[in-house]
């Protein structure tokens, strides 16, 4: 009589009995999957031990940390097709996954593949493994779905250097011009571990390098202690600075009045993209991705928008953002002055900037979001200061004089927010207010905490908070050169 064939069993069982998928069933298991790949009719797409072992080492450890189970699953539903597809039976194109809205890309020639999101096309090795619920094809690399390809990228290569061409802002020739527009060189964002690059070369001018650790020398260019020279003045240099402390960073060169009247002066904003990427990985927008992907753009354009249908994006960008808070600004707030309340301020006015900056302007709603931002935090600077700019923008000299107190009081005078705001009085053709915010005339505003480290001090209490409070277009403004409300403004 002749031997009964062996009896099928479940893909998860059949992936237990064999050695090469040893990484596999723990995964499985760490995301609580075993029992939803035991039912019905599927094809799963097996990486082997060798495919999980090219991933990133700190890749497999963020996927099996158990706060990213969810992040985990996502991932291992990506390998898997709702019915059984033989090999014979695939064509080429995409197909859906359970991962929902994840799709594969298949080949079959000259040999049958998958191609996922943007960083790895596995070859199948092995194809028609057959269970009782379904059908395996072993392949040898693991999948990454679009949602985390960011997130997998950045894993993989090696730390970008940011470059900084070390020269003055408004040329010299403008110095003594009272027509100037510009504050700054463009804000750099390093991501935490990269490393920004300072360099200049033999051209005549001679420049040097100075790290400033507050925001109001910074804007005064007090070269006084605790200021550090990095590098001497000469007509070529080069600086590297390790991005290892989250928050913001000054620089500025001192010759001939080079930060006074040249603007030769930068902020580096150190970003902390680890600490959002479970949620960009299930789809999220995080205050970070907004800012370096969209409103630091935005503000060097002259805080304009293209099209209404950007700005709709924009604002459903920083819908995400406002959803998610406070851990959606994690990776631009430094956590010492990480609060909901922060990151719904930055957020409204930051929608307040897009709102009078889109196509068609909306005063009204502008006006509502900063409103919704001044109840988050009471006297917040870069709100206040937005304020004074769409008054300015509406025509009306006696309101946009009234919030330019309001401006003046909650703000340092020395705070790139009014430097900022004082440039759109001039750009207006309007005298400033009793001739500007003078620090004399003012009352001491409430010290609001910085979020620049000074040596040898994890942070202080200065003004230099004003870079990451206020994140709107127009604060943004000053954040990146006038970035926004996340960069300009006091926690």
């Amino acid at each position: 009589m002749p031997a009964a064939a062996p009896s099928l069993v479940t893909i998860p069982a059949l992936a237990s009995s064999l050695p090469q998928f040893s990484t596999l069933v723990s995964v499985l298991k760490a995301a609580d999957l075993v029992d939803a790949l035991s039912q019905g009719s599927l094809t799963v797409f097996a990486p082997t031990n060798d495919a999980f072992s090219k991933l990133p080492p700190a890749l497999l450890t963020f996927l099996t940390a158990p706060e990213n189970k969810q992040t985990l699953a996502k991932v291992l539903k990506y390998h898997v097709l709702g019915q059984q597809v033989l090999s014979k039976d695939i064509k080429p194109g995409t197909v859906d996954t359970l991962d929902t809205g994840s799709k594969l890309t298949l080949a079959t020639s000259p040999a049958v593949t998958v191609e996922d999101g943007g960083i790895n096309t596995a070859k199948v090795t092995q194809a028609d493994v057959m269970a009782s619920n379904g059908v395996v094809h072993v392949i040898d690399a693991v999948m990454v779905p679009k949602a985390l390809v960011e997130t997998v990228a950045k894993m993989i290569a090696p730390a970008a250097s940011r470059k900084v061409v070390w020269d003055y802002a408004l040329p010299k020739g403008s110095w003594d011009k009272s027509t100037s527009t510009v504050s700054e060189l463009r804000m750099v964002h390093c991501p935490i571990g990269s490393t920004v690059e300072f360099k200049w070369t033999a051209a005549g001018a001679h420049h040097d390098l100075w790290q400033l650790f507050d925001e109001s020398r910074y804007v005064d260019c007090n070269f006084g202690s605790p200021a550090i020279k990095r590098v001497a003045s000469g007509a070529a240099g080069s600086y590297v600075f390790e991005c290892s402390a989250a928050g913001e960073h000054f620089f500025a060169c001192s010759v001939d009045n080079a930060c006074s009247k040249g603007f030769q002066r930068v902020r580096i904003h150190v970003t902390e993209p680890d600490k959002t990427a479970t949620l960009r990985a299930r789809g999220d927008v995080s205050l970070a991705q907004v800012i370096e992907q969209d409103l630091v753009d935005f503000s060097y354009k002259g805080k304009q928008i293209e099209s209404e249908a950007y700005a709709t994006e924009l604002m459903t960008k920083l819908a995400s953002v406002a959803a998610n808070a406070p851990e959606s600004c994690s990776d631009w707030v430094p956590a010492q002055f990480l609060s909901k309340e922060q990151c719904l301020a930055l957020v409204y006015t930051d929608m307040g900037v897009i709102m009078r900056s889109r196509p068609i302007p909306d005063d009204e709603r502008a006006a509502y979001h900063y409103g919704e931002a001044l109840k988050q935090k009471p006297g917040w600077c870069g709100a206040e200061s937005y304020l004074t700019e769409l008054k300015l923008k509406q025509g009306d000299a006696a309101a946009a004089a009234a919030q330019y107190s309001k401006a003046c009081t909650a703000c340092n005078p020395s705070k790139i927010d009014m430097v900022e705001l004082d440039i759109s009085f001039k750009k207006a053709g309007v005298a400033l207010p009793d001739g500007g915010c003078s620090k004399s005339a003012l009352a001491v505003p409430t010290p609001q905490p910085s979020m620049a480290p000074r040596p040898s001090v994890a942070t202080t209490t200065n003004e230099v908070s004003a870079a990451v409070s206020s994140v709107d277009g127009e604060v943004l403004v000053l954040l990146v050169a006038g970035l926004g409300a996340a960069a300009a403004s006091s926690w």
